[in-house]
Parts: structure tokens; sequence; C-alpha cells
């Protein structure tokens, strides 16, 4: 609708440019850096290897947001 109006949504092309490891950087602890690297493994075409680094990524971030918030909830 805003491109018919001849104003761009820029937050909706902001998303849609976006690189990879932004990603990482945007949503706030979701995606790590190794899971971001894993998604430009599968865009280049190591479809297996990438997959590998995803869920290998997935669950050390987990770990890691887990260890991290428990540390947040011993300084109260």
């Amino acid at each position: 609708k805003s491109e018919a109006k001849g104003k761009p949504d820029l937050n909706i092309l902001f998303i849609y440019n976006m690189p990879f490891y932004a990603l990482a950087k945007m949503t706030g602890g979701m995606v790590s850096t190794e899971m971001a690297q894993g998604i430009v493994s599968i865009w280049n075409g190591h479809f297996f290897k990438g997959v590998g680094r995803v869920i290998k990524g997935f669950f050390a971030n987990n770990k890691a947001n887990k260890e991290y918030e428990k540390r947040l909830l011993e300084e109260k």
C-alpha cells in the first residue's frame, strides 16, 4: 500500500534486504552468529553442512542463553 502511495515502508525494505549476519544482531539472542554462518552455508550450496551448523548452533545458543539467564537471576 505504501509503495502505491509513493512512500516506501523503509522498515519492510530493511527487513527484506537484511544480510544474514544481521539476524544474529537483530533477534535479541534467538539466532547466534554460528547459526547465521550455517544459513549462509545453506545458501551457498552446502545444504547438509549448513543444516548441521544451524542445529549445532541452536543447541549451543540455547545453552548459552540459559546460563546467561541463570547468572542474571543470581545477581538479583
